[in-house]
C-alpha cells in the first residue's frame, strides 16, 4: 500500500523507536512511501520509499504519513460541490474549472 508523507521532514528510523538512528535518510512531505510491514511497536510502520535508492527503508510513526488510496466511488456530491466551491475561491479560479477538471481525472 502507497502512503504519502505529511511531516514537513523526519527520519527514517532504523527501529521503531522515537530516539532511534536514521541511516537511510530522511523524508519529507510530500515523499511516497510503500508499506513493507507493520512494526512490532504499535503506531509504527516499516517503508520503503518510492523511486528512491533500493536501501532507502527504515521505520516512520503512523501518524507522519497518510494513505494514497483515491477515495472510493461513495463521494458525496453535495460535499464535494462545496469544497469545489471554497477551494476556488482560496485559489482564485472558477469552480466550473475544477468540477471539470474532477470529471476528466475520474474518467
Amino acid at each position: 500500500m502507497i502512503f504519502i508523507v505529511v511531516e514537513a521532514v523526519i527520519g527514517l528510523a532504523d527501529s521503531p523507536d522515537e530516539t532511534a538512528r536514521h541511516p537511510a535518510g530522511i523524508v519529507i512531505e510530500g515523499d511516497r512511501v510503500e508499506k513493507i510491514a507493520d512494526a512490532d511497536v504499535p503506531g509504527w510502520v516499516k517503508v520503503r520509499v518510492v523511486g528512491g535508492r533500493p536501501d532507502q527503508q527504515g521505520f516512520l510513526p503512523f501518524h507522519a504519513i497518510k494513505s494514497a488510496e483515491p477515495p472510493g466511488p461513495d463521494i458525496d456530491k453535495e460535499q464535494f460541490f462545496v469544497a469545489a466551491t471554497l477551494a476556488a475561491g482560496a485559489f482564485g479560479t472558477d469552480n466550473q474549472y475544477l468540477y471539470a477538471l474532477a470529471a476528466a481525472q475520474a474518467g
